[in-house]
């Protein structure tokens, strides 16, 4: 089945060690009797590194570098595309929302005398239930999931699939 297979997703890479990028590369070499980078397959690899590294117990933040996949001998050989639009900041309306989101990324936040974090009014909700929270995080997602087969195909869906593959398994 894994000679078969032509893509292979990798959700949160970031946060992996570079040993698990390297043993998927001699795994697939392996399989697939290649001596290409995981063995000829393209890898779509996803993540944020200004989100989160993976955490290396009783290790300093030199060990944390040193163990992410960017110091692999595999990531040299990565070719990198960038996420050009963010759909829930683009979707939505606050022209300011992005710029928020990249001073929590940077650490630009306010914090007062006794080391609190201020945040941001827009990113504070007091919700009631799941259905509030849903609505909240994804707008507009029940009147899509509501639309029945008669529905023409939204341009929400189109644009913010995501590719999923279910291998078919003869037994």
């Amino acid at each position: 089945m894994f000679q078969q297979w032509k893509l292979l997703v990798w959700d949160e890479s970031t946060i992996s060690h570079k040993k698990d990028i390297e043993a998927l590369n001699r795994t697939f070499q392996g399989l697939r009797e290649s001596a290409d980078i995981i063995g000829g397959m393209v890898v779509l690899s996803a993540g944020n590194f200004r989100q989160n590294l993976l955490v290396i117990q009783r290790g300093t933040p030199a060990d944390e570098i040193r163990a992410c996949i960017i110091t692999s001998s595999v990531w040299a050989k990565t070719e990198i595309f960038c996420l050009k639009t963010i759909m829930r900041v683009h979707n939505n309306l606050d022209s300011g929302h992005m710029q928020r989101l990249l001073k929590i990324n940077d650490e630009c936040l306010n914090v007062d005398d006794e080391g609190y974090i201020s945040f941001f009014r827009e990113f504070r909700y007091l919700l009631e239930n799941d259905v509030n929270l849903n609505a909240q995080v994804y707008p507009g997602l029940q009147q899509i999931l509501n639309c029945d087969s008669t529905c023409a195909p939204n341009q929400y869906w189109l644009i913010t699939m995501i590719l999923s593959i279910k291998p078919t398994l003869k037994i």
